[in-house]
This record gives C-alpha cells, sequence and structure tokens, in this order.
C-alpha cells in the first residue's frame, strides 16, 4: 500500500497540526493525507488512522454522529489511537 492510500482524521486543528510536523515521508513516494473528518466527507481510503483526543471543552466527542462517520471512511483497514 502506498502512502498516499493512507489518510489520517482528527477533529481538532493542533492535532492535525502536530501529527503533520512529526511525519518524516522524505523517504517515502505519496503523501500521507493528514485530513479533518469535515473535510474528508464523501471519501475513502484504503487505510484511515482516526486519531482521537480528549477536549476539555467537548467531553462527549464519542458519543457523537461524527463517530459513526470517522470509522466507515476505510476500505480495508481502521486504525483508532487514542489516549
Amino acid at each position: 500500500i502506498s502512502a498516499s492510500s493512507i489518510v489520517v482524521l482528527t477533529n481538532f486543528k493542533t492535532q492535525r497540526r502536530a501529527i503533520q510536523s512529526r511525519l518524516d515521508l522524505s523517504h517515502r513516494k505519496g503523501v500521507i493525507r493528514v485530513t479533518s473528518l469535515e473535510e474528508f466527507q464523501g471519501q475513502e481510503a484504503d487505510i484511515v488512522i482516526i486519531s482521537l483526543v480528549r477536549n476539555q471543552r467537548d467531553e462527549n466527542f464519542l458519543a457523537k454522529e461524527e463517530l459513526n462517520t470517522i470509522v466507515s471512511r476505510q476500505r480495508l483497514i481502521a486504525l483508532i489511537v487514542g489516549d
């Protein structure tokens, strides 16, 4: 699977920037896309890595309808990362 068929989804801009800054893709062809659920709406990828973070202002994130959508964007593998 190429890097271009991998997407990282997160709902927070700060988390998105942190992930993007830590990815070192200089040795790979293609780019792992890091985006928000809103921007990725209606699209799919072979592998979707879902980065969940807890936000004190939004403690019910896991109960929202968006979570149902976020876990249905993968064709092959969904990997959910949380703390």
